[in-house]
C-alpha cells in the first residue's frame, strides 16, 4: 500500500501508472497532489531449473511467476474525487483505476528482468485488451 499527499503554495505532483505502480497503464498516466494505491500479488516458483545440453549448454533457473491485482488513483480536488459509483445497480470504479494479470521474473545477477501481462478493469468489465510490458530493475 502507498499513500501520499502534498499541499501548500507549491505542492508536489505524484504520478502513477506503468510497470512499477499500476501495470497495464502508461507510465505516469495519472497525476495529482494526492495518491492512494495498493497491490496484492501471489508469487510462486515457475521454473526451478531447466538445463539444455544441445546445441549450447544453457541453464535457466529461479524463474518466478505471479498473479496480481493493482488499484490506485491520484487527485488534486477532494470534492470532485469519486473512487467508485453505481450505474444501474452495478458497482464499478470511477476515479480509481485497477488492473490484474500475470507476471514472470528472473534474477539476472545484479537485477531482475520482469514481464507483466495486465488487463485494465473497473471491477465490472475489462477496459482494455491485455497489455504486456518488460521492466528491468530491483525487486522487493
Amino acid at each position: 500500500m502507498l499513500g501520499a499527499t502534498s499541499d501548500g503554495r507549491d505542492p508536489q505532483y505524484f504520478r502513477i501508472g506503468g510497470s512499477y505502480t499500476l501495470r497495464g497503464y502508461d507510465s505516469g498516466e495519472f497525476r495529482g497532489t494526492k495518491l492512494a494505491m495498493a497491490n496484492v500479488e501471489f508469487r510462486f516458483p515457475l521454473i526451478e531449473q531447466l538445463r539444455l545440453g544441445w546445441p549450447l549448454p544453457l541453464a535457466l533457473q529461479g524463474v518466478r511467476g505471479a498473479i496480481f491485482f493493482d488499484v490506485g488513483g491520484t487527485w488534486s480536488d477532494h470534492d470532485s474525487f469519486r473512487p467508485s459509483e453505481s450505474i444501474d445497480g452495478v458497482f464499478q470504479l470511477r476515479d480509481l483505476h485497477a488492473s490484474y494479470g500475470l507476471s514472470t521474473s528472473v534474477n539476472v545477477g545484479f537485477s531482475v528482468l520482469k514481464w507483466d501481462l495486465a488487463w485494465q478493469t473497473n471491477l465490472y468489465t475489462n477496459l482494455s485488451k491485455p497489455r504486456g510490458s518488460f521492466s528491468f530493475g530491483l525487486d522487493y
